[in-house]
């Protein structure tokens, strides 16, 4: 199974690719999409579109894994998370790709065992547990790893 993790952002959005193999899972690639500032809502979110559906026309997937919304930021970055993701699900389904949300605390917890870490514990780990050597540059591409490893953990667990 190879899933495609996501913080989706109108901005950024960071990415993360996963295969899940048997009781082992590997991160494969990983990086950003940053749209122009300069362009127009719409052209920001087709942009994001087609972009990842470059993405998965390379390296097809089975699942889009995504942050679920969290409603204590600002309306104006809700919004906007909103409007990427929309885009992005409508990518998932026209590929008839299988979509799942993980909370932010459920990150963190299967992360950290803290329901309440912060950013920096929680990069910390996923550097560990993943090998990576070099930190990402962008808190949106390792915000998308640790979503992603949380979800190969959860159906790794699951697997009994």
């Amino acid at each position: 199974m190879r899933i495609l993790a996501f913080d989706s952002g109108i901005e950024r959005t960071g990415y993360a690719f996963f295969s899940i193999d048997e009781r082992k899972y590997y991160l494969e690639n990983y990086g950003c999409i940053i749209t122009k500032k300069t362009d127009t809502l719409q052209v920001r979110i087709q942009s994001l579109y087609e972009d990842v559906k470059q993405l998965i026309n390379k390296t097809p997937v089975d699942y889009f894994v995504f942050e679920q919304l969290f409603f204590n930021i600002n309306k104006k970055t809700a919004i906007s998370v909103a409007q990427a993701q929309g885009a992005l699900l409508s990518l998932a389904g026209k590929h008839s790709l299988n979509v799942y949300f993980i909370s932010p605390p459920q990150i963190k917890q299967t992360v950290t065992g803290n329901g309440n870490a912060d950013k920096k514990s929680v990069q910390k780990m996923v550097m560990m547990l993943l090998n990576i050597k070099e930190a990402p540059k962008l808190d949106d591409t390792a915000d998308a790893i640790a979503c992603g490893l949380t979800f190969c953990v959860l159906s790794n667990s699951s697997k009994g």
